[in-house]
């Protein structure tokens, strides 16, 4: 590669993978083919300018490695390959993470080295098994039964089970899986926008640099002052870069928050606010957001389902809204803003005007239902499992009928009563509420203070 021909083969190479990274690749084997065309044209001018066709021609004198890699006709397809296969790093996969292997091959088959012709194929059946340690571009005839050569040209990314590269003597290539997202809380970077051949501006945290995206991702998410990440080079980048991801590139922190066209075949992911997505609790409208967080949340219990966590946020005058983290869900107050990890904030919206308590048949307020607007002299309980109560009401129950015998006041909802709602209050439903009196006892829940009054039920 020495000389003014190898500056301008070597230019001209990384021109082409440039313009492929940037997303011209819309139709890969007529690039592949074009690339070939273009390599093999250049690589014989650059033989026959410094004289060394008979090099080339003759296989038992020595070769410079670098020019036999670029322009043997076997090796030209190796490059055209790597070249596309380089473009991984350029989209935004939400699968297990995968290292590079160049020239290595991951060693016994799994599923019979069943191949694919798409790489992107290959490592989501791959993420499906944890017996599955990554893939190798192969041979049909290296691999197992079940590979078929599925690229057409005697080559398919096939499945192996070891994690580990070995130095392969066919020249494969492999991608050994390293890790895998929690599948309880599945990677998704709705909370960025993607951007090939181009890059953010400034640096944050001094250009520090990760291996693999997930992780440069969620630094950035962590630091307020970060715009982005950018795929670059040390040298391009600050100081704290060191090139993690395969000692000449490296997943950046970037303080920009606009993309600009790279002249270096960069690739970026800028700070962006997720989807938001409508959601329906009982009486309430909820706006679901994946990665954001409320300032507190309203008490320790927990909820194991979104429709539960909802219901019990659709009763409290102070809820705003309902967190779900790591799979359990939580009542919240205050205002809503990014979060680091993965949490989904349910905001909640306008609500359907619920004036009464109301009884239902079935748990989380299902079922038939009976809405109490008026007192309820004679009631059997065991036939309700829940109970709904707006805010500023509250329901009296007594333990006979005809409003005798002791009561309990109950202001928060029921979401289910295993046998019915006689297991936890006894008989009879009375209801109070802050806009109309009942004949024997009001309570105002904001004051608290207690009026006695002998007035005659549903009185005005």
């Amino acid at each position: 590669m020495k000389g003014k021909n190898g500056l301008v083969r070597l230019k001209f190479i990384l021109k082409i993978q440039r313009a492929i990274i940037v997303g011209q690749y819309k139709n890969p084997q007529k690039i592949i083919k074009s690339i070939r065309l273009k390599l093999n044209i250049l690589c014989n001018i650059y033989v026959s300018v410094n004289q060394k066709t008979e090099i080339i021609k003759n296989k038992n004198k020595k070769i410079n490695q670098i020019e036999y890699f670029i322009c043997s006709p076997f090796s030209m397809r190796n490059l055209s390959v790597l070249l596309i296969l380089g473009l991984i790093i350029s989209q935004v996969y939400c699968g297990c993470a995968y290292t590079n292997g160049y020239g290595q091959y991951s060693g016994s088959c799994y599923n019979n080295c069943q191949d694919f012709a798409k790489l992107s194929d290959a490592f989501a059946a791959c993420d499906a098994s944890n017996n599955c340690g990554g893939v190798s571009y192969s041979y049909k005839s290296i691999g197992g039964s079940a590979a078929t050569n599925a690229i057409g040209n005697g080559w398919g990314y096939q499945l192996r089970a070891s994690k580990t590269g070995s130095k392969s003597p066919n020249k494969e290539n492999s991608w050994l899986k390293s890790t895998c997202p929690d599948p309880q809380t599945t990677f998704d970077p709705c909370d960025y926008t993607q951007g090939q051949g181009v890059f953010l501006g400034g640096c944050n945290q001094n250009c520090k640099d990760f291996s693999n995206l997930n992780d440069a991702l969620a630094a950035c998410r962590a630091d307020s002052s970060c715009g982005g990440v950018t795929f670059s080079r040390k040298d391009i980048g600050g100081g704290a870069a060191t090139n993690a991801f395969d000692g000449v590139w490296g997943f950046q922190l970037r303080a920009g928050t606009t993309f600009q066209l790279s002249p270096n075949g960069e690739n970026s992911w800028v700070k962006s606010k997720c989807p938001v997505q409508q959601v329906q609790g009982t009486y309430c409208n909820y706006s679901k957001q994946s990665y954001q967080t409320f300032a507190s949340l309203i008490q320790a219990a927990s909820y194991a389902s979104e429709s539960l966590a909802l219901a019990a946020c659709d009763s409290r005058s102070d809820c705003v809204g309902v967190l779900q983290s790591q799979g359990t869900f939580y009542l919240a107050t205050g205002s809503s803003s990014p979060s680091a990890n993965n949490s989904v904030a349910y905001t909640r919206g306008t609500c359907n005007v619920v004036a009464n308590p109301i009884l239902f048949s079935g748990c989380n307020f299902t079922g038939d239902q009976v809405q109490i607007t008026q007192d309820i002299s004679k009631i059997d309980l065991s036939k309700y499992k829940s109970l709904y109560v707006p805010a500023g009401k509250y329901v009296r129950f007594y333990s006979q009928e005809n409003y005798k015998g002791s009561s309990n006041d109950n202001k928060n909802s029921i979401y289910c009563q295993g046998s019915g709602l006689v297991s936890a209050f006894i008989q009879t439903a009375h209801s109070y509420g802050k806009s109309y009196e009942t004949s024997i006892q009001v309570r105002d829940l904001f004051t608290a203070n207690k009026i006695s009054r002998k007035l005659k039920p549903n009185q005005n």
